[in-house]
């Protein structure tokens, strides 16, 4: 078989596999794989067209592709295998909630109580509407200069919850603290809240693997990476009566 064909032939095979192992991987992962797949297409139709005795740059490229894809498909799909349990199985069930109108003082005794530093902020009908944490209630203590007992949770939660359901893969969950550089990630079905996934919980079930375990470290070590980013400085002086 001429060497140009046999890169095809590669190349092809390389293709192939990626699709079929499509479903493991991440939203993040396919669009790399995406980007791939063009670079697969565009070569593919330069080799075809090159004629029977490809220049051996062609060749050389289609083979140095070929691995990379290899190799992708070694750090997602088989790390989304490993991560393909359902949240269901690793998110805490005992979850505690506050209401907008309740004082900081209020979510503070309810956080002491349960040991947690987060609470999924619902409405009178427990439909999640924010979430507040212990980082937020310091912040809006220091900034508005007033008692916990004289600031409600509505001027200290955010509203932009980044949820998840029982049934997604810890995978998905993974990406979105990574996107969203947050630790904790309410769980929710029919917008009620039904459980709470952490990042500590996603370790302490790495740790408990044995088949795939370096995979999965690998994914935790860059969640851990990035929610840790600094987050962007605050534009806005506090008042003065904080600072006191």
């Amino acid at each position: 078989m001429p060497i140009k064909n046999e890169a095809l032939a590669e190349l092809a095979i390389a293709r192939d596999e990626a699709r079929l192992q499509g479903h493991l991987l991440s939203m993040e992962a396919r669009e790399r794989w995406r980007a791939l797949e063009a670079e697969l297409d565009a070569l593919e139709r330069k080799l075809t067209e090159s004629g029977e005795h490809a220049a051996e740059s062609a060749v050389a490229s289609a083979r140095k592709l070929t691995s990379s894809v290899v190799d992708f498909l070694k750090e997602h799909a088989q790390s989304g295998m490993v991560l393909s349990k359902p949240v269901a199985s690793v998110m805490c069930r005992e979850v505690r909630c506050c209401l907008s109108s309740d004082s900081l003082n209020r979510a503070a005794q309810l956080m002491w109580e349960s040991n947690c530093g987060a609470l999924p902020v619902v409405s009178p009908e427990g439909i999640i509407v924010g979430m507040l944490t212990d980082r937020d209630i310091c912040m809006a203590s220091y900034t508005q200069g007033k008692e916990l007992s004289a600031l409600t949770v509505e001027h200290a939660m955010s509203r932009g919850v980044k949820a998840c359901t029982a049934e997604e893969p810890i995978s998905r969950v993974l990406e979105i603290m990574r996107q969203s550089r947050v630790r904790r990630v309410p769980v929710l079905q029919s917008g009620s809240v039904v459980g709470m996934v952490a990042l500590a919980d996603v370790a302490r079930f790495v740790d408990t693997l044995t088949a795939g375990r370096t995979l999965a470290c690998d994914v935790l070590a860059k969640t851990v990476a990035a929610v840790s980013q600094a987050p962007a400085a605050v534009s806005n002086p506090a008042p003065a009566r904080a600072a006191e």
